[in-house]
């Protein structure tokens, strides 16, 4: 009698035939037959997100190496604060030079600003985007300028450090226009005279002007912070209003969003991204007579609908109702390290 030889099982089987290999074994096994028990484990290696890999930045003194991107947003976080020791020189400056000084990083703003539309618009454009900026844009403060080069030096697997440093390096200048703001409030108090130099654009005085400048958020109100995609929820099929500066529209949901101005006129938004602002290349062009409201302002993307995602790329800011806002718009916290206790 010749003896039969044992095939080996190939290993995608071993669920269905149970520890001995027999179906019967399977069959009492719950859920045995099913696919998608089997290669749930598979489906969701696939179509996990990428961590992004770490990064490595040569400043002054040793390198710093950031494990991933929350840890990356935790430490600039403090650099977008403007520095007490340039506040404070800046005391000494004239509203003449307050106003040209806030031209510059006017300028500054727009061209950081664009590119962060485009990169949002198309994501796969970042790398080539981001190296379009050249490194006098960036302040030497907190080391701007030294993380944006090292950034450009980096391949395109930190794009996602690269986004993030447009976003905070935005709220960075937000701030130092905050400062100047203030500044030039005091000296026109105290009754010295502004300029009207071809120098200020209008955008630049709008900027330095009261009309824009907000202490603190209306009631009912909050301010979205720049750069950073905030989703909202409709609450019962209801409007949400959304301040664009000084100017109110009101935001409809339904199968096609509709985006209405105080004035009544209506814009009917598509499926994706909106880019809204004064500027004639805009998804939804606003009335050119809205001097505060940006060349490119807010980007709306409508989410089913029920939800709306929108990105605040201005200069003078976007408010909306404070009840609607669903996503944590706080600062990033640093993550716990998980500590293993030792074993008896």
């Amino acid at each position: 009698m010749t003896a039969t030889r044992r095939l080996p099982i190939p290993f995608p089987l071993l669920p269905l035939l149970g520890r001995r290999g027999s179906r019967a074994s399977a069959v009492r096994r719950r859920g045995a037959w099913s696919a998608e028990r089997i290669f749930a484990p598979v489906l969701r290696a696939l179509h996990r997100p990428e961590r992004p890999r770490p990064l490595t930045l040569a400043l002054e003194g040793p390198s710093l190496v950031f494990p991933g991107t929350a840890e990356f947003e935790f430490a600039l976080a403090p650099r977008t604060v403007y520095p007490t020791e340039k506040a404070a020189a800046l005391r000494e400056r004239s509203p003449q030079e307050l106003e040209r000084i806030a031209h510059g990083v006017h300028l500054v703003e727009q061209r950081v600003a664009d590119v962060l539309c485009h990169a949002l618009a198309a994501p796969e454009h970042l790398t080539r985007l981001f190296a379009s900026l050249e490194p006098q844009l960036f302040s030497h403060d907190h080391d701007w300028r030294a993380i944006a080069v090292g950034l450009q030096q980096s391949s395109r697997a930190a794009d996602p450090y690269r986004r993030i440093v447009l976003v905070k390096y935005l709220q960075y200048l937000a701030a130092r226009q905050q400062v100047l703001r203030g500044l030039h409030a005091q000296r026109i108090a105290a009754g010295e005279p502004s300029c009207e130099s071809p120098a200020a654009s209008p955008e630049a005085t709008a900027l330095l002007g009261p009309a824009v400048a907000r202490a603190v958020d209306a009631e009912g109100m909050r301010r979205l912070p720049r750069g950073e995609t905030v989703k909202l929820r409709f609450q019962e099929a209801r409007a949400i209003t959304i301040e664009l500066a000084d100017y109110r529209f009101r935001l409809h949901p339904g199968r096609r969003f509709v985006l209405a101005d105080a004035s009544g006129e209506r814009f009917v938004l598509r499926p994706g991204c909106n880019l809204v602002g004064r500027q004639p290349d805009c998804d939804v062009v606003v009335n050119p007579a809205y001097q505060s409201v940006s060349r490119r302002h807010i980007i709306v993307q409508p989410i089913g609908e029920d939800r709306v995602a929108i990105t605040d790329v201005s200069a003078h800011g976007t408010w909306v109702e404070r009840e609607c806002i669903e996503s944590s718009i706080e600062p990033p916290r640093r993550r716990r390290r998980k500590t293993r206790r030792p074993r008896a």
